[in-house]
């Protein structure tokens, strides 16, 4: 069985350094990590139950409220970031082909040294500073944008994926789809990273998913880690309407050669 991994002094460090980084911190959000370092009260627990596979981690966070122009001034948004951080950094391993459901460049600072970046987003995005981040942190990187289901999504093609208050944003008809599809672009043995409001109940739906999920929830949140089993069945296709399109389009084209 796993052993629980505990956050080390240097992975402790690294995280909020890495969120220093971000393009979008300016000198008196500084000041937010500062004040976030002394006051956050996140640590990490001892799961009852050890899945088989790759080791991990999970940690405690507190309330936080809706980011607004004026987070910055927020220390329950230092909190959450710290939390983010440090699920991110602990949880993820360097070299990693990450897919992440997201709406900017933040999640990109807390990844140790990952092969390559997916992110896919169903409302506009700002691209221009979000590949400039990427470029300068030399990470590759690519952005879709639309609904997840009409997306060109590889199955079976990422090692960890990133789900970090986003289903919030997804209408509660589509969160189910949307997880199951997050869940089939993992790796057999991958793993999801999560951080999700408790009333949407993230775990259910990770569950249904056919993922084995680890998680607490407190202070109305829900925080954890989904394992997609190691001997899970591994689908070598795209995923989304699109390219059922596309191969429609190219079959089609085969007949009318044909004739």
């Amino acid at each position: 069985s796993s052993q629980v991994v505990l956050l080390s002094a240097q992975d402790a460090a690294e995280a909020p350094s890495r969120a220093r980084r971000a393009e979008y911190l300016t000198m008196s959000t500084a000041v937010g990590f500062v004040l976030l370092l002394a006051g956050a009260n996140a640590f990490t627990f001892a799961p009852k139950t050890v899945f088989p596979g790759p080791s991990y981690s999970c940690s405690r966070h507190p309330q936080t409220e809706a980011l607004d122009a004026l987070s910055w001034l927020n220390p329950g948004y230092w909190k959450m970031e710290f939390v983010k951080a440090q699920h991110i950094t602990n949880n993820v391993p360097a070299g990693s082909e990450v897919l992440e459901l997201g709406s900017d460049a933040k999640n990109i600072y807390y990844l140790k040294s990952p092969s390559a970046v997916t992110l896919i987003s169903e409302t506009p995005l700002q691209e221009p500073p979000i590949r400039e981040a990427a470029a300068k942190l030399s990470i590759p990187l690519s952005i879709l944008q639309g609904e997840l289901s009409s997306l060109q999504l590889r199955a079976s093609g990422y090692d960890a994926a990133l789900c970090m208050q986003q289903l919030e944003r997804v209408p509660a008809a589509r969160q189910a789809v949307v997880c199951s599809l997050l869940a089939r672009t993992l790796k057999p043995g991958g793993r999801l990273i999560f951080i999700e409001k408790a009333s949407i109940d993230a775990p259910a739906l990770f569950e249904e998913a056919q993922l084995e999920v680890l998680h607490e929830v407190e202070n109305n949140y829900a925080i954890g880690i989904a394992l997609k089993p190691g001997d899970a069945p591994k689908e070598s296709r795209m995923l989304g309407t699109s390219s059922r399109a596309v191969r429609r389009q190219a079959a089609k084209g085969k007949q009318n050669k044909r004739k």
